[in-house]
């Protein structure tokens, strides 16, 4: 895939991404001001005003954040279909159609993974309202404080993110802006990938080598071992491992920027990868977890 192409795709869903968090921010900021004016002047009608335009806000924020991310990874979708037929020209390689993979339940894919991850985005926005509501009670078990002591106890506490954050499995505190600049990114560029991968087999690409979109991230130990590297997209493969046992291995994980460009032969000098330790370490959770990989995410 030529690397000009490359760039307008990474170009574009970094703008996607940018739209994503200055639409989050702004509601973010809008319900921690409503909250910081509750919690300087704690009346019980602040209370019920606070309350109201809080869950009103989460309402038009979720609403308003799908329809950017549904237009976005359909976008996507249609990108990766697209370059991968281009890509299919410039690797001059004989299409081969497969009946058993059409575009409607590539689609239909991509549609699942949208799905999911508007669960798990409004799963994470309900932290909001927890942590407002402790801050609520709080405020009314400590009737033996003045208002103003507490109310500079919450500043304090409240001071990073507001009440725009949630406790992630490690016990920390992840700003609710950060996650959905992450998250935007990630569905954007799976969704290119699924679509480019499932386009790129439904025609019967059997090889492809690992490439990486133009990131100025640190790549991190999970991908570096299979930066230029050949896989196979199916079981029957010579001995090359396939990109379902390399998933297992963490490539592709959560926010990464790789892809696979198809090529027609396989090349030996291209076949050996050398596993790092956090790739082994990514199996074992895996395996623990009970994780069973495929093609497509």
């Amino acid at each position: 895939m030529a690397n000009n192409e490359i760039k307008d795709i990474y170009d574009d869903i970094k703008q996607y991404v940018v739209d994503d968090t200055d639409l989050t921010e702004d509601y973010m900021d809008k319900i921690n001001r409503h909250f910081y004016s509750y919690i300087k002047n704690p009346t019980d009608k602040k209370e019920e005003t606070f309350k109201r335009l809080r869950d009103a806000l989460i309402i038009l924020w979720l609403s308003d954040l799908f329809k950017q991310l549904k237009k976005q990874v359909l976008l996507q979708w249609k990108i990766g279909v697209a370059t991968a037929k281009t890509a299919l020209t410039n690797a001059q390689i004989k299409k081969v159609i497969s009946k058993a993979l059409t575009s409607d339940k590539i689609k239909d894919l991509i549609q699942a993974n949208l799905d999911k991850s508007i669960t798990e985005i409004t799963y994470v926005s309900n932290a909001i309202k927890v942590n407002s509501e402790r801050a609520i009670a709080d405020i009314k078990s400590n009737i033996d404080k003045t208002k103003k002591a507490i109310s500079t106890e919450l500043m304090s506490e409240f001071q990073e993110f507001g009440i725009a954050y949630f406790v992630d499995s490690a016990g920390r505190r992840q700003s609710i802006k950060n996650y959905i600049n992450m998250k935007a990114s990630d569905m954007a560029i799976n969704s290119f990938r699924d679509a480019y991968l499932a386009e790129l087999s439904r025609n019967g690409v059997q090889y492809g080598i690992v490439r990486r979109l133009p990131t100025t991230a640190i790549e991190c130990d999970n991908c570096k071992s299979f930066d230029g590297k050949i896989l196979a997209f199916s079981d029957n493969n010579e001995g090359y491992m396939t990109v379902a046992e390399a998933r297992g291995y963490n490539l592709f994980h959560y926010f990464c920027f790789h892809y696979l460009d198809p090529v027609s032969e396989p090349d030996e000098s291209k076949k050996e990868i050398i596993l790092s330790e956090e790739n082994k370490k990514s199996k074992e959770r895996n395996d623990k977890k009970g994780r069973v990989f495929g093609l497509l995410s």
